[in-house]
């Protein structure tokens, strides 16, 4: 393809691997964040022999959300073989996929976490990711490595846990958050035309260019993405939300040129001027 040997080199340098292959997203407390798509049991037996080769000497924590109810029965054996491969356990009920369930089929991990502790695994159950995140952020030391998997939506955890807590974080900007009227876990449908989407982590109305100014520095001060919204034509958001500062333009007269907020009445004035 003529691509010279320096080229590929440069490119392979910079390579940081592919979303959800053990990808690592981030840290907590020191230990790495990995979220990986893997939701079988020959996967989860890979991914135990990845960390193990790459990170010798640390305890491996993984969460997992099993996925389908009928592939969660039929492997339930194997699951619990290749997760006690992993120090710790915490597991997340099964994801139901769209179209595909069998209301009738019952199961649940709870029973997973019992025959894990009859082979001396530590393991937990948690009800709901929320949950799932709570446990990882108690528990969670330096010498760890965190490993989300399954191909549910579990990877939203994975994002969450390398963001501050919302109680640290309300603490620390309580005065700007009452400025800005921040709002936490938003239903991003709400602000769609197509009427779905999922949450953001923040959320806030801005009307002018202060307000605006203050949000992007709050931000960008705590490292936070963050996207501005519009109208919510042509936009939906992920089921999975957005694990930012999502910004609601209340304004119509608000623009922003050359990466910097300004005036659209402005811009129209200096157009027509020819100083734009």
């Amino acid at each position: 393809f003529e691509i010279s040997p320096e080229d590929a080199r440069r490119a392979l340098e910079q390579f940081r691997g592919i979303w959800r292959r053990f990808e690592k997203v981030g840290e907590l407390n020191g230990a790495p964040v990995i979220s990986d798509y893997a939701h079988h049991p020959t996967e989860l037996r890979a991914l135990a022999a990845a960390a193990r080769q790459w990170y010798p000497d640390r305890r491996l924590v993984v969460a997992f959300q099993p996925h389908h109810r009928p592939r969660s029965i039929a492997f339930h054996a194997e699951f619990v073989k290749a997760l006690a491969l992993f120090d710790t356990v915490v597991l997340a009920e099964v994801y139901d996929v769209a179209g595909r369930e069998d209301p009738a089929l019952r199961v649940t991990t709870k029973d997973w976490v019992d025959e894990l502790r009859q082979k001396g695994v530590e393991a937990q159950y948690a009800a709901t990711l929320p949950e799932v995140e709570a446990l990882l952020r108690k528990q969670a030391r330096p010498n760890d490595v965190l490993l989300l998997t399954g191909a549910g939506t579990i990877d939203s955890v994975a994002r969450q846990l390398i963001l501050p807590p919302t109680s640290e974080v309300g603490g620390e900007t309580s005065d700007v958050g009452v400025l800005l009227g921040l709002e936490e876990r938003v239903s991003l449908a709400r602000y769609s035309t197509l009427h779905v989407g999922g949450e953001a982590r923040y959320f806030v109305r801005v009307a002018d260019l202060e307000t605006l100014r203050v949000a992007l520095t709050w931000a960008e001060d705590r490292g936070l993405p963050w996207f501005i919204l519009g109208g919510g034509a042509n936009f939906f958001c992920r089921d999975e939300g957005f694990f930012g500062l999502v910004i609601k333009m209340e304004n119509r007269d608000l623009a922003i040129g050359n990466r910097e907020p300004h005036s659209a009445e402005a811009s129209r004035g200096r157009q027509a001027t020819g100083n734009s």
